[in-house]
């Protein structure tokens, strides 16, 4: 979990960083991505725009050619009513059917055979249309077959009794149920007229054709959710492909043409969604037809030319992403070639001369920066000299500590072997110290192999062999990879003897001291162990904090010294380290690892 949450929050890092401190790169991106986008969206209102209107304008334009077309099959029928109406009307016998008021047996054979005659001749025209005379002197009478016509409820009607007032003119009748006691009424249209013999009226003549002839005049333009009707000049909707609404007045005709131009189209908001409404005026029927026509299935292309537009806007945009993407990376490079060339500076890298290219200003910035390093590495060479020679002076000193210390206890030893009476050992001593010097009498380098430090560690175990009466063993674990990289010259032998003094000769019996070398990741590592008498905690503690005080019989000359020289000479991460095992003590040296190839501390021995 831990790990997931970390490479969660360097990723929220990354993100935020350029947000929060944004680069330049990031900058000149982000500006002309903007501006791109800016202009692809007002380029996509425009086209759409144009597209949306363009669009509306061919639908008006068709949808006007269609009521156009369905006004001249409503005008068609219109005429064949009026056409009816006349042959009725200027047909002698029909007054004289209403006079005789059926006393005479051929009164309703003569109508009879008016309707057989009229009837034949429009169903040719596939109209069908049944007439209804009502007299003055009671006479009624219907032309459809077996139905008990009501009379009385179309002499109830308003428009019945207007009827006279047109003086034998026609009046149409807008849409109306024809009979409220026939199961099957149906909607009809009517022609009215007042018939006259001798200039008195004797009756009313009606022309019926059920309302599903104007209907079947725009059939088949309906669909997609549209609606059509026919309003009279009184605004009456004498026809409407929704059923419900026949026979109620639509609006007043001149509010109409106020809104609403004559033969044209527009759109119009209502509570359930925008419409596109479509009229046409006929000046012979004195109808108005009307289409209304959902925008969203008129536009439905317009629909696909959104998901079209985005698609390309998408494309484009993301064309646009990797030009800015380009543009801003090539213009903000050389800055960033710049500024990394400047970290690694940071960084200590001073072996660098850049030969950026770019514009005038980046010239110059890349001029002044290879001057700058230069002056700075001429400055530190200055002052490395003259560590270097402070760092020598300082070792030197060091080293002059030991090497007096070193001869006065072998010295100081060999007197008391004398003293002692044991002339052998003291001659086996002198000897094998004569060997050590001249060892160490040969090393005029300031690093050495850790194979020649090791011939020297053999040399100073045999003299101490020799002091202690064989009471110390040695043994060697070095490894081979180990054994021709390079330390610094006499740098185990106070460890050894600290290990000698304060761990194996307060012990009894035989103590053992071991020597391992290895690499361990970028270090060496040389770790000297003493199955002595050990060391407390807390001056182990004491030791590793580097805290060496006089007192303490762990903090001699010699561990100091040997600690001070790797840290002088190598830095502060490199040095001694001391552990507390289950028996004695083990001290870990943390060396560079150094070979003849990485050499970069000094002169070594070849």
């Amino acid at each position: 979990m831990q790990p997931i949450t970390s490479k969660l929050k360097k990723l929220l890092k990354k993100i935020k960083s350029p947000i929060v401190q944004p680069t330049l790169q990031f900058r000149i991106f982000s500006i002309f991505s903007a501006l791109f986008l800016f202009a692809i969206i007002i380029f996509s209102i425009v086209v759409f725009s144009i597209y949306e209107k363009n669009l509306i304008l061919e639908v008006g334009r068709s949808r006007l050619d269609v009521l156009r077309q369905v006004s001249e099959r409503t005008n068609l029928i219109k005429n064949n009513i009026i056409t009816i109406s006349n042959l009725y009307y200027f047909d002698e016998r029909v007054a004289e059917a209403i006079l005789n008021n059926n006393e005479s047996p051929d009164t309703k054979k003569i109508l009879e055979e008016l309707k057989e005659r009229y009837t034949s001749v429009f169903n040719k025209v596939n109209l069908k249309y049944y007439s209804v005379i009502i007299g003055e002197n009671g006479f009624e009478y219907c032309s459809l077959d077996n139905v008990d016509y009501d009379f009385d409820w179309i002499k109830n009607q308003l428009w019945f009794n207007k009827i006279p007032d047109s003086y034998g003119e026609i009046v149409f009748i807008s849409s109306y149920p024809d009979s409220p006691k026939r199961e099957s009424a149906n909607y009809v249209f009517s022609a009215a007229r007042t018939i006259y013999s001798n200039d008195e009226k004797i009756g009313t003549l009606i022309i019926n054709i059920e309302e599903k002839y104007l209907n079947s005049t725009y059939k088949s333009a309906l669909g997609n959710g549209n609606s059509i009707y026919i309003i009279d000049e009184k605004g009456n909707i004498i026809s409407h492909s929704n059923s419900s609404m026949l026979g109620m007045n639509f609006i007043d005709t001149n509010k109409f043409n106020e809104l609403y131009k004559q033969n044209d189209f527009t759109t119009i908001q209502k509570s359930y969604g925008q419409y596109i409404l479509t009229n046409w005026y006929d000046p012979e029927t004195h109808w108005t037809i009307i289409e209304e026509i959902p925008s969203k299935i008129v536009l439905k292309d317009l629909e696909t030319m959104k998901k079209i537009l985005l698609l390309v806007n998408i494309s484009l945009f993301g064309v646009i992403l990797m030009v800015s993407y380009f543009v801003s990376k090539k213009t903000s490079k050389p800055i960033y070639k710049l500024c990394a060339a400047m970290e690694k500076v940071q960084n200590g890298n001073l072996e660098i001369s850049e030969n950026i290219k770019g514009w005038r200003e980046i010239d110059q910035l890349v001029k002044g920066f290879n001057a700058m390093i230069s002056k700075i590495k001429q400055l530190l060479i200055d002052i490395r000299k003259e560590e270097i020679l402070k760092k020598c002076a300082e070792i030197e000193a060091l080293q002059s500590q030991i090497n007096p210390h070193f001869l006065h206890n072998t010295l100081f030893s060999i007197k008391c072997l004398i003293q002692m009476g044991k002339h052998e050992q003291a001659v086996k001593m002198i000897t094998v110290f004569i060997d050590l010097l001249k060892l160490t009498l040969k090393k005029n380098f300031e690093l050495i192999s850790v194979h020649e430090e090791i011939l020297s560690i053999e040399k100073y175990i045999e003299l101490q062999k020799i002091r202690y009466s064989n009471k110390i063993d040695l043994e060697k674990n070095i490894s081979p990879e180990t054994t021709k990289l390079f330390i610094p010259a006499m740098i185990l032998q106070p460890l050894i003897e600290n290990s000698i003094f304060h761990g194996i000769e307060p012990k009894k019996g035989i103590g053992k001291i071991i020597i391992s070398t290895f690499i361990e990741g970028n270090t060496l590592k040389i770790l000297i162990h003493d199955d002595g008498i050990g060391i407390e905690e807390n001056t182990i503690e004491s030791l590793n904090s580097r805290s060496y005080q006089k007192n303490n019989k762990f903090s001699s000359i010699g561990i100091s010294n040997v600690d001070q020289r790797i840290r002088l000479k190598f830095g502060e991460s490199y040095g001694l380290s001391f552990e507390k095992p289950e028996s004695g003590t083990t001290v870990v040296l943390t060396l560079p690892i150094i070979s003849e190839s990485t050499n970069e501390y000094g002169i070594i021995s070849s």
